[in-house]
């Protein structure tokens, strides 16, 4: 289901269920704090703010809104568990035509995964970070498995981990793009520091 509001003329969509994919926070609050008015079947634009289920766009440095489901990937720090993977489902097709069948897989990052069920490579442990949810009047950062797509936000504990992870460990290896994992890491310290 879309959720949807009315601002400046335009009907515009801003996320699907509680994932409002199309909006940062910061962009949804200037628009409700700017006149934007209920559209048919939708919430009240203000209690797109509450903080009620709902994740917002993480704002990206320099996001040109070509992926509406944005994620980007980052390895896991030292010591954290990431559980509750969910089950992949993958279409499979006879090539010679005729009816497709679903095939259920483990997360190759889950507790089920078994090497030998996956090629060799590297097998890093990495989430996306992809969202911001309103928790306790802060925006919490929330990832997610880029495999599964199962999502986890972050405690204030986990965050400061992360936050460490990338300014030591990004900072350091990749070195094209310092100041993007730099601005990353500040937005997800101001989220817990700043209430909204």
């Amino acid at each position: 289901m879309g959720e949807y509001i009315n601002f400046m003329g335009q009907h515009l969509k801003i996320g699907t269920c509680e994932d409002l994919t199309d909006v940062t926070y910061e962009e949804l609050k200037y628009m409700v704090e700017h006149g934007a008015t209920k559209a048919p079947g939708g919430a009240e634009p203000k209690e797109y703010l509450t903080g009620d289920g709902w994740r917002y766009r993480f704002p990206f440095p320099s996001d040109n809104r070509s992926d509406l489901d944005k994620g980007v990937a980052v390895t896991v720090p030292v010591g954290w568990q990431m559980d509750g993977h969910e089950r992949i489902c993958l279409p499979l097709y006879a090539r010679s035509g005729g009816y497709g069948i679903n095939v259920f897989v483990p997360c190759p990052l889950g507790q089920d995964a078994k090497p030998e069920m996956f090629s060799a490579g590297p097998h890093a442990r990495i989430v996306e970070i992809a969202q911001q949810r309103v928790v306790e009047g802060h925006l919490w950062t929330v990832v997610r498995c880029p495999y599964c797509q199962q999502k986890w936000r972050l405690t204030p504990e986990e965050a400061a981990q992360l936050v460490a992870h990338i300014r030591q460990d990004y900072s350091e290896k990749y070195t094209t793009s310092p100041a993007y994992w730099a601005e990353i890491a500040d937005t997800i310290e101001r989220g817990y520091r700043d209430p909204v």
